[in-house]
């Protein structure tokens, strides 16, 4: 039964609420501690809506700043960097390290949305299958449909929770759509920074509809309060990241106590798992929180499924060593309900060494923006790789995207990196999602803030293939001025994260971003961009105009591929296997061959997982090009 809030008293929400107290003691699972953390059902309201005009809430002073792990240590190093890149005065060269003729991603659509922002925007995406978009930034959220119109009016942050508290300082919101169910989470945290009685707030979508009811649940991220006295301090929560696996809700937060100084320092880092399953029916779930993680880490990053089914009851984590410089990551693997018996493991992936980013210039003004530290951004897992991104300091102090795709081989992870930097230009706070057209593909979109000493604050998305060849960037949303909003030290915020998240029911591969860009009264302005990647590289042109009946199968290739040809004239015949960037990888077939029909088959051997392109020539004519994906 759906409650109207208005027609509640808070007393009678407390009774309906009520809340599974955590065990006494912690339990070692693995390479961490859990202890149960049920949280607190708070019932099912249909949000109210209205449109308000929000001044823009403020996070660039006192402890409102989102700390970093060595935070006096990092201002200290990046003041250096700044003055070392801006007397260099590099200005862009205008393209990316693009390393191949590969496709590059384009913007079909894109506008406005949610012009009253936090500093930082803190920009969160999530769309489902009829084309309903849900855009949420520090101060509100709103509905979109997909062709920019409103779905429903503003709704303020405060005004969506106060079915079930009276606070009003929200902050760090996430939105996620998930396809097992399909329905929406929508998170946020309260940015009191108090440690008292410190939670975070998760709603869940009763149905698909994101403007309808939602069942209401809070958990306390203060961990003195759930473990008890035996743990030393009071904490508050900051920094969140969330994914699902098939089973429950995972989010993760970097946990702070208060100084008296009125300053704050880093604890340590938790995860919570949650039960979905028992959210989305509005029922009281079981949950846990992971703490005493192994290897100390600073923002742990959960990789959810980047297609549309999640890979099981397990939850690959991600965390980069927030030191001056680092040449490792951590990987965490979950394995295991929640309501079960999970586990934690953690792994150690050597990467390519990274250090701290410097802060970003920009034109007109000596107001740095700033980039904070190299934090984990975002991630996902597809068909056993799991994708990361981050940024760090890059060529001539600019800032650079830090990619990663990690890849068991036997008992350890095998990495890839690719440091994306375009010269003279800071590309910062990355998000990343599958943009192939299969799930045996790794094809990726990545979209992120830029600026340069030349180009206005702004936002851009790259495109990299299966193979980690590098597309020119795509102009998602050009800056109007630069930002110097809540100036504290020389430089103003910059962004926590920008926002993304893939269509799962496009015909073509599509990404919708959302990001932040500079406007003309040194703002900030918010802006939603559909990002599509059209035909592979090949033109249509290249086929034989006359049809030839041509068909490959199986599809994808496991052991023997078979090729089937229907031919008006018979002649030459020549079969190839190309890579995408139209490299010849091998020869399969030359001979003679009749009209007529024709089956022809041979094995993968040779061939590395991956996607090809069979190219079917008959007298020296094109007359058919497929595309195969080679398996396991």
């Amino acid at each position: 039964m759906i409650q109207n809030f208005k027609l509640l008293g808070l007393s009678l929400i407390l009774l309906i609420s009520f809340q599974v107290k955590g065990q006494e003691s912690p339990v070692d699972g693995g390479d961490a501690k859990r202890i149960i953390n049920n949280g607190t059902y708070l019932g099912t309201f249909q949000p109210a809506a209205a449109d308000v005009d929000l001044m823009p809430e403020f996070k660039a002073l006192g402890n409102k700043v989102n700390k970093s792990q060595h935070q006096e240590y990092l201002a200290a190093y990046k003041d250096s960097l700044r003055s070392i890149k801006r007397a260099a005065a590099v200005q862009p060269s205008g393209t990316s390290n693009k390393t191949t003729a590969s496709i590059d991603p384009v913007k079909t659509f894109g506008f406005n949305a949610l012009s009253n922002q936090g500093t930082p925007s803190d920009n969160t995406i999530a769309i489902n299958e009829n084309g309903q978009i849900i855009a949420a930034v520090n101060s509100s959220l709103r509905v979109y449909n997909s062709n920019g119109t409103n779905g429903t009016n503003i709704q303020t942050f405060p005004l969506f929770w106060n079915p079930i508290t009276s606070k009003t300082d929200m902050c760090d919101p996430l939105v996620h759509y998930d396809t097992d169910f399909d329905r929406f989470i929508v998170f946020t945290q309260v940015c009191d920074r108090g440690t008292a009685d410190n939670r975070f707030l998760v709603a869940f979508s009763q149905t698909s509809d994101p403007t309808g009811a939602y069942h209401y649940y809070s958990f306390k991220a203060n961990l003195r309060e759930v473990i008890g006295p035996s743990y030393q301090y009071d904490t508050w929560f900051d920094y969140p990241k969330m994914a699902v696996s098939a089973s429950d809700l995972f989010i993760t937060g970097n946990l702070f106590r208060n100084l008296p100084s009125n300053n704050s320092t880093f604890v340590e880092s938790a995860i919570f798992q949650i039960d979905k399953a028992a959210c989305f029916a509005g029922a009281q779930p079981s949950a846990t929180v992971w703490f005493d993680i192994e290897g100390d880490p600073f923002t742990i990053v959960p990789a959810g499924h980047g297609l549309d089914d999640n890979y099981g009851d397990k939850m690959h984590l991600i965390a980069t060593r927030n030191t001056n410089s680092a040449s490792y990551v951590r990987m965490y693997t979950i394995d295991g309900k929640v309501t079960g018996n999970p586990t934690v493991l953690n792994e150690i992936i050597n990467v390519p060494t990274y250090t701290q980013p410097a802060d970003g210039v920009q034109p007109g003004t000596n107001v740095d923006l700033n980039t904070g530290d190299m934090r984990g951004m975002s991630a996902m897992y597809i068909n056993g790789t799991v994708h990361f991104v981050f940024h760090s300091n890059g060529p001539g102090n600019y800032v650079a995207i830090n990619y990663n795709r990690f890849t068991k081989n036997g008992n350890n992870w095998v990495s890839q990196n690719k440091l994306i930097s375009i010269p003279g230009v800071d590309c910062a706070f990355p998000s990343v999602a599958a943009m192939g057209w299969s799930q045996y593909e790794q094809s990726a979109l990545i979209v992120f803030n830029y600026s340069s000493l030349s180009l206005n604050p702004g936002i851009r998305s790259i495109f990299v293939d299966h193979n980690m060849n590098i597309s020119n960037h795509e102009e998602l949303n050009t800056g109007i001025s630069y930002a110097s909003y809540g100036v504290s030290n020389g430089t103003t915020r910059w962004g926590d994260y920008t926002g993304i998240t893939r269509e799962h029911n496009a015909t073509t591969p599509t990404v919708w971003g959302f990001g932040m860009y500079a406007v003309s009264n040194h703002t900030w302005r918010n802006y939603i961009s559909k990002i599509e990647i059209g035909a592979w590289p090949v033109a249509n042109t290249d086929i034989e105009e006359a049809k030839e009946e041509v068909s490959v199968f199986p599809n994808p290739v496991l052991d023997i591929l078979r090729l089937k040809l229907n031919l008006k004239e018979g002649g030459a015949l020549n079969v190839g296997v190309y890579d995408l960037q139209g490299k010849k990888v091998r020869d399969v077939l030359n001979g003679n061959v009749s009209a007529g029909e024709s089956l022809f088959s041979f094995n993968k051997n040779g061939l590395a997982n991956g996607t090809y392109l069979v190219k079917v020539n008959v007298n020296n004519k094109l007359v058919s090009n497929e595309k195969i994906v080679v398996a396991k």
